[in-house]
Formats: structure tokens, C-alpha cells, sequence
């Protein structure tokens, strides 16, 4: 835990191309396409941020595999999250055919970072830091976070694999204490709907893919859904 150039060429005769060799591909060239490419992503991000604009509650099921390099497995999970602004958050594991060790319940609201593991009867709480430091919640990100502060701390270019009916970018972090440690996360969206598809959060060691299901926006959460349950019995083990 603690862990789009072709109308240009229109307009020109085609004599043009008939009496004179298309030149070399410059380095320039190069980097203005680039940036052509990296600012249809920021156009994109966009419009999810606008569509998220009145965006108040979230909800979905979620399917998650996660696979160790170290460890030389793969482990399956499935459950549900919630999020209500401006801050309250909860991600729901069921217990894992594969490792029911990795069950959990994750609390976020203000900077506080709650898990519980049952079968582990263990509760971790960590205080994150605040303001412009504080870090985010990969969960969200594909939901309206602001542009401005996704520049800040990604650099973003069109994910390296294309997965059809889906827009993919890669958010490389600048920071990795502010994207929880994740190297890179890349995140699918549904053209159509403009909302995340597939998650896949990379770091040093595991490749955890996110696929979200049933996506509900602006339902009516009760904020007792939020509220830490974990045994009396269990003293929290609190880092910062």
C-alpha cells in the first residue's frame, strides 16, 4: 500500500508530388507531430473533465487482476467503489478465489488512507500530505480530474497499445509519491460515453489492470457508506 495533418496536403497541386521527392523526415517534424498528438490527449481530458463537471457521486463494480514479477503470480478480485464529493471514497474487495489474503476494505477521505484486511486482521492508516502535494486517487483520475493538475503531474501521450472502440492514454508520472508510486497508469476510455473502461496501474514490481463495470454517476450514497468498520479488536497501525 505504502507502498490529424492530411487536409494541409489537399490543398496542394498534384504536380507537386509528381515533380518533386518528398524530403526526409526531419527531427523537428518529428516533435511537431508529437505535439499535435499529445494535444488531441489534452482535448480529450478535456471533455471528460467537462462531462464530469456535475459529477457529484460515483459508483461501479470493478474487476481487478494484479500480477507480481516478484512474487510470480497473478491474483484476481472483484468488487464494488463509491465516491462522493468532495472527498469520501471507498473501494469494496470480495474475498479472491486465487488469494483471499488480498480482501480488503480501502477508506479515503481527506488526506486519510484507510485498509483493512480481514483475513490478515490488519488495519493500516496513513496521512497523506495536503494541498498541492497531496496525491491522487488512480481510482478517479479517469473521472474529471482537472487538466491543469493532471499537467502537473503527468506527462501524457496516447497509450502505446490501441485497443479498438476505446481511447487510451498513458499518465507518466512526474512524482511517484503523488500517483501512490505507479510508474505509469493507463486508462482506456469508451469514445462514445467518454468515461473509463480499463485502468492499468504500473509499478516496479506488478501490473494491476482495472476493469469497471456499471458505472452509475450520481447516485444516491448514504454517507454511512463511508464509515471505517473494522473490529474494536483490531489496533490500526498508523504510518505517515
Amino acid at each position: 500500500m505504502k507502498r490529424y495533418l492530411l487536409p494541409l496536403f489537399a490543398t496542394l497541386p498534384l504536380a507537386v508530388f509528381a515533380q518533386e521527392p518528398i524530403p526526409a523526415l526531419k527531427a523537428s517534424d518529428a516533435v511537431t507531430t508529437q505535439s499535435i498528438v499529445n494535444s488531441d490527449v489534452i482535448g480529450f481530458l478535456h471533455k471528460v473533465e467537462a462531462k464530469n463537471k456535475e459529477t457529484k457521486s460515483l459508483e461501479a463494480d470493478f474487476t481487478q487482476v494484479r500480477e507480481d514479477s516478484i512474487m510470480g503470480d497473478t491474483v484476481r478480485s472483484d468488487g464494488q467503489f463509491w465516491y462522493k464529493a468532495p472527498g469520501k471514497y471507498r473501494a469494496s474487495f470480495k474475498p479472491s478465489k486465487d488469494d483471499k489474503s488480498y480482501a480488503s476494505e480501502i477508506w479515503m477521505e481527506g488526506n486519510t488512507l484507510s485498509t483493512y484486511t480481514p483475513k490478515m486482521k490488519q488495519v493500516e492508516i496513513v496521512e497523506q500530505p495536503t494541498g498541492e502535494e497531496a496525491p491522487i486517487n488512480q481510482m478517479l483520475l479517469g473521472f474529471g480530474l482537472q487538466v491543469d493538475k493532471i499537467q502537473k503531474l503527468f506527462d501524457v501521450s496516447p497509450a502505446e497499445e490501441k485497443k479498438a472502440g476505446l481511447y487510451g492514454i498513458d499518465f507518466h508520472s512526474k512524482n511517484l509519491d503523488q500517483s501512490m508510486q505507479y510508474d505509469t497508469i493507463t486508462i482506456y476510455f469508451d469514445e462514445k460515453k467518454i468515461e473509463p473502461n480499463t485502468i492499468i496501474l504500473r509499478d516496479s514490481s506488478s501490473v494491476i489492470t482495472i476493469s469497471l463495470q456499471k458505472v452509475k454517476f450520481n447516485p444516491d450514497i448514504d454517507d454511512k457508506r463511508f464509515k471505517t468498520d473494522w473490529p474494536d479488536s483490531i489496533k490500526p497501525i498508523y504510518y505517515q
